[in-house]
């Protein structure tokens, strides 16, 4: 089975990592190291179970438990769908900068910054 990475991240040429990555006393220092190795991969980047364990010189299970960990303290996500042409599963994984609701936060501040931007850019309509 193939899996894609997909990144929602700000927008740099470097890997941002933020403290409440490195301070969660909930991840252990593995699934950190992946979660940094991740974000540092472009997007479409194409891996398998077995690739990520050889390139990191650890079992397929060690990678599987963080993937579960990073998904289980939402820095990732996973969507899943059947290929009809070849058959397959396609697994995507979407790597976050930060937790996905401390990420939808700034989204959402930014948004509305927009928004405000928007409104005080406006040529009154005189009349």
């Amino acid at each position: 089975m193939q899996y894609r990475i997909k990144q929602r991240r700000f927008k740099a040429n470097y890997v941002k990592v933020y403290n409440s990555l490195i301070r969660d006393k909930n991840l252990s220092l593995r699934a950190k190291g992946l979660h940094i190795w991740m974000q540092n991969q472009g997007d479409d980047f194409h891996f398998t179970i077995r690739s990520m364990a050889t390139i990191h010189g650890t079992g397929k299970d060690t990678i599987r438990t963080c993937l579960n960990e990073l998904i289980r303290e939402e820095y990732l996500q996973r969507y899943e769908e059947h290929d009809p042409q070849t058959g397959y599963r396609i697994v995507e994984y979407v790597v976050f900068p930060v937790k996905v609701t401390e990420f939808r936060k700034y989204q959402l501040a930014m948004a509305q910054l927009d928004e405000e931007n928007e409104k005080d850019n406006r040529i009154p309509d005189y009349e």
